[in-house]
């Protein structure tokens, strides 16, 4: 009877949090578990894949890829799960053919509009005496509320590295 009385409460203090907003991608939702992941993924070829510690973002770990087409491109969509047992936490996406991250970026600002953009630059020893400027651009959209899609793009002294991650996450 006493575990009873505890399961209600915990039940009622459930419903009582806020729900997270945001849309999900696909036919995901935030906070499914891997295996729900690929079931409901088959028809897109997502498969469960070992966890590889070089493949996590912070404590994400990549369990999951499959095939998808995001804002017109190709893409290889990479699932990432939080440790902790809280589920899909980020779906990042890699081009399947080679292009530039202007032209991602490009692809991204006509299909979700100008957004928010940032960048930030710092200065390298390159090792010969002089330095190099390393700047990180980034562009966001969403958030207060809203999934966020991020898109970031490394470069150096204005030259693309072509490293040029782009991702989306629950609102905050």
């Amino acid at each position: 009877m006493k575990n009873r009385y505890w399961l209600a409460l915990a039940g009622i203090a459930a419903l009582s949090l806020p729900a997270a907003a945001g849309a999900d991608w696909r036919f995901t939702k935030w906070g499914m578990p891997v295996a729900d992941v690929v079931q409901l993924g088959r028809t897109s070829g997502v498969q469960q894949i070992a966890d590889v510690r070089d493949d996590r973002v912070g404590p994400l770990q990549r369990l999951a890829i499959g095939k998808s087409t995001e804002a017109g491109i190709p893409v290889r969509v990479e699932f990432y799960f939080d440790p902790a047992g809280d589920g899909l936490q980020m779906v990042r996406f890699a081009p399947l053919k080679k292009m530039s991250c202007f032209e991602i970026e490009e692809a991204l600002i006509a299909e979700n509009g100008k957004g928010r953009a940032d960048s930030s630059a710092q200065n390298i020893d390159d090792g010969r005496g002089g330095t190099l400027t390393f700047t990180m651009a980034k562009r966001e959209w969403g958030g207060k509320g809203k999934d966020v899609i991020g898109f970031q793009h490394a470069m150096k002294d204005d030259e693309s590295l072509d490293v040029c991650p782009w991702y989306i996450e629950p609102a905050s």
